[in-house]
C-alpha cells in the first residue's frame, strides 16, 4: 500500500481539535517536493564532509571511515522536504541495504514529536501543562507518580513537587537527575516506567531530585519518563497508542511508531557495524525520552510544519493550521527561571519543549534556529533548522556511535555531525569547512584542572573543567572528574571535609560524624554514637536523632542533663552526671 493510500484512512485533521480536513490534505502528508536548488545544495553537501584531514570527503567516504552501516539524509528546502538520500547498509550482518522505507531508533529526537503530544492533550483539555506534580498527585491518589514523589522527594526537596509541571519535564528545567535513558537490563517488572523512576537495575539510579524546580537547565531523561507516566494516567491510554491516534496518523506520519521494535519489525536498521556484533535490536520499552522508531521523512515533515509555524506547506490545503500556531510558539519558547524569569541554560543552549534553541532570534521574536540530537547503542542522529533561511537537514545513521584511534573520535556520532557542518557551509548559515579538532581519549590529554569526559561510551570526549565538591559525577570510576579526585553515590567530595551539621552525600565526606543520607540523597554530617565523634567528644543524638551533633565533653560542674533526662554519663570527662536534681559533671 503506497503512502497515499495509507493516509487516505488516517486523516484526522488539525491535530488536538478533532476538526477533520480534506482526504486530499492527508493523502498528500508525507510526499517530498522536489527542487532543483535543493538538489544542487546537496551535490555540495555530499563532496564536502570535512573529518580530521585537510581534504573534503565524499558522503560514502566519510561513512567508510567512520565504519557506519547505513544513513539517511533528507533535506529541507524553501520549507518543505526536498530530497531523501539512503547510503549503505540497514542491517549489516544481512547485507541488506538502507531504502526509501528505512526506520531508525530516533533515540532523543523522539523529545520533539512527544511535546507536540503533550501539547496536543492540553489542547484537548485532557491535562494540565502548567499543573503542579502536587496538585496531580493529589487528584492520583497511589498511582505511579504520586508513590515515586513520596518515595524521593523528602527533606530539602519535599515542597519541590508544587514547582514541577508539565513545562518544566519537558523544558528540562524541573531539576532531576537522570541524563539519558538506555536499553540497559531493567528488572523484571509490568510497567517499565516504574523500573526507570525507581531505578529498578544494576547501572541506573532512580530518577530523583537534585536542583530546586524552575532554577537551572539540567536536561534529564528521566524527566520525560516522569512525564510520559503523567499522560498515561491523566488519559488512561498506553503513550504509544495516544501518539499513533493524535499525533502520528493526523500529521501523516505513518511510516514511524512508538511501538517496540525487535528483529522482525519491518524496515528497521539495527545498529552494530563494527567488530563482534554482540546485539541486533535494541530499543526503548519506555517511550517519551527515546521510543519512536521514526522514517527520516516522518520526521523531516514535523521538522518543516514547525518551520512554517505549523501550517501545511503541501497543495491542497496549503496554509491550513496543521499544529496550533500557539503550541509551536510554546515548543520554540525558551525555558526560564521561576523568580528572575531569566532564560535558563548558557547562550546557544536554551531548552524549549522538546528542541534545543538558538540564542537569537527572528523577527517573529522566537529563536532563529531549532535542533536535536539523539544517540541510542548503534544509532546517532540529528537535525538542524534554521527558520529564516527555510532550510534543514534531517540526519540518521545506523552503526557504533563513537570509536577512538589515535585520538581522534569516529562512529556515527561524528559523521552526523561533520554532515551537519556541511550543512551551514552549504546554506551560509555559519560553520566553515575545515578539519575536526581530535579530542581526547584519557585525562593526561588535557591541562591542569581538566578531565576528559569520554566516559564508558566515549561519546563526549572533551576536556571540561573539574568539578567541585558535591557536583554530580559518574557512579562508576568518577573520582578524576572532580577537583579532590573523590566521587562517592554519584558526587564529588573531600575526604573528611566537612563540619558536623554541613551538606553531605557520603559518610567519607564527613570530618567528624556520619552522613544522614544514606542513598545518595543530600545529607548533613550528624553523629548517632559517641563513636561517631572524635576523641574526648560525646554525640548528643537523643532518641529523635534529629540534632545529632558531636560536643567537646564537660568538665566537672558543667551542665550535663536536664530534669527526667537519664543516660547522661557519657557527656562528661569523667564519665559520670550526677543525675538529680543538680545533672552536673562529677
Amino acid at each position: 500500500m503506497s503512502m497515499s493510500s495509507v493516509l487516505k484512512q488516517a486523516c484526522a485533521g488539525m491535530i488536538g481539535t478533532g476538526v477533520c480536513m480534506s482526504t486530499l490534505l492527508c493523502a498528500q502528508a508525507a510526499d517530498l517536493v522536489p527542487n532543483k536548488e535543493a538538489d544542487a545544495k546537496f551535490a555540495q553537501i555530499e563532496k564536502s564532509i570535512f573529518l580530521y584531514d585537510d581534504k573534503p570527503y565524499t558522503l560514502e567516504q566519510a561513512m567508510a571511515k567512520n565504519e557506519v552501516a547505513g544513513m539517511s539524509i533528507v533535506l529541507i528546502y524553501d520549507g518543505k522536504p526536498a530530497l531523501h538520500r539512503t547510503y549503505g547498509l540497514r542491517v549489516k550482518r544481512k547485507d541488506l541495504p538502507t531504502n526509501n522505507d528505512t526506520r531508525y531508533q530516533c533515540a532523543s529526537m523522539s523529545k520533539m514529536v512527544s511535546s507536540v503530544g503533550f501539547l496536543t492533550a492540553a489542547r484537548r483539555g485532557e491535562l494540565q501543562l502548567d499543573q503542579s506534580l502536587s496538585a496531580f498527585n493529589a487528584d492520583h491518589k497511589n498511582a505511579l507518580l504520586d508513590r515515586w514523589a513520596d518515595k524521593y522527594f523528602k527533606d530539602e526537596s519535599a515542597s519541590w513537587p508544587k514547582d514541577i509541571t508539565l513545562n518544566r519535564l519537558l523544558s528540562h528545567s524541573a531539576g532531576l537527575n537522570v541524563h539519558g535513558i538506555s536499553a540497559a537490563p531493567w528488572l523484571p517488572s509490568r510497567d517499565p516506567l516504574e523500573n526507570i523512576l525507581f531505578g529498578k537495575s544494576a547501572f541506573k539510579a532512580p530518577v530523583k531530585p537534585i536542583y530546586e524546580p524552575g532554577t537551572r537547565y539540567e536536561y534529564s531523561g528521566g524527566g520525560y519518563v516522569a512525564a510520559e507516566a503523567w499522560l498515561e494516567t491523566a488519559t488512561d491510554k498506553k503513550f504509544k497508542d495516544y501518539m499513533k491516534e493524535r499525533v502520528l496518523d493526523p500529521l501523516g506520519m505513518t511510516h514511524s511508531t512508538f511501538e517496540t521494535g525487535d528483529e522482525d519489525t519491518p524496515n528497521l536498521a539495527w545498529g552494530c557495524s563494527r567488530g563482534v556484533c554482540l546485539y541486533n535490536v535494541r530499543t526503548l520499552d519506555v517511550k517519551a525520552a527515546g521510543g519512536l522508531l521514526c522514517h527520516p521523512v516522518d520526521y523531516a515533515r514535523l521538522v518543516a510544519l514547525l518551520m512554517n509555524g505549523g501550517k501545511e506547506y503541501l497543495f491542497p490545503g496549503a496554509g491550513a493550521q496543521r499544529i496550533a500556531a500557539e503550541d509551536v510558539t510554546a515548543m520554540l519558547t525558551p525555558s526560564r527561571h521561576k523568580d528572575t524569569n531569566a532564560i535558563l541554560g548558557g547562550a546557544g543552549d536554551y531548552y524549549g519543549l522538546g528542541v534545543a534553541l538558538s540564542d537569537d532570534t527572528s523577527a517573529d521574536g522566537l529563536p532563529t534556529r531549532f535542533s536535536h540530537g539523539g544517540s541510542q547503542q548503534g544509532f546517532s542522529n540529528e537535525f538542524y533548522a534554521w527558520r529564516d533561511k527555510k532550510a534543514a537537514i534531517v540526519v540518521m545513521v545506523n552503526g557504533d556511535r563513537e570509536w577512538v584511534k589515535d585520538k581522534e573520535t569516529y562512529g556515527g556520532g561524528t559523521l552526523s555531525s561533520a554532515v551537519i557542518k556541511a550543512f551551514k557551509v552549504a546554506f551560509d548559515i555559519g560553520g566553515d569547512g575545515v578539519p575536526l579538532k581530535p579530542l581526547c581519549t584519557h585525562d593526561t590529554d588535557c591541562g591542569t584542572g581538566q578531565y576528559c569526559n569520554a566516559g564508558v561510551d566515549l561519546t563526549r570526549n572533551e576536556c571540561v573543567a573539574k568539578k567541585a565538591d558535591n557536583e554530580l559525577c559518574e557512579v562508576l570510576g568518577g573520582g578524576h572528574q572532580c577537583q579532590s579526585g573523590k566521587c562517592g553515590i554519584g558526587r564529588c567530595y573531600t575526604p573528611q571535609s566537612v563540619a558536623m551539621g554541613g551538606t553531605c552525600y557520603c559518610d567519607d565526606a564527613c570530618k567528624d560524624g556520619k552522613c544522614s543520607a544514606m542513598d545518595g540523597t543530600k545529607g548533613s554530617c550528624v553523629c548517632k554514637t559517641d563513636g561517631d565523634c572524635g576523641p574526648g567528644k560525646y554525640c548528643d543524638a537523643g532518641v529523635d536523632f534529629k540534632v545529632n551533633l558531636c560536643h567537646t565533653k564537660l568538665n566537672a560542674g558543667e551542665k550535663c542533663g536536664k530534669a527526667g533526662s537519664i543516660g547522661n554519663d557519657h557527656k562528661c570527662k569523667s564519665g559520670e552526671c550526677s543525675g538529680f536534681p543538680k545533672h552536673e559533671c562529677k
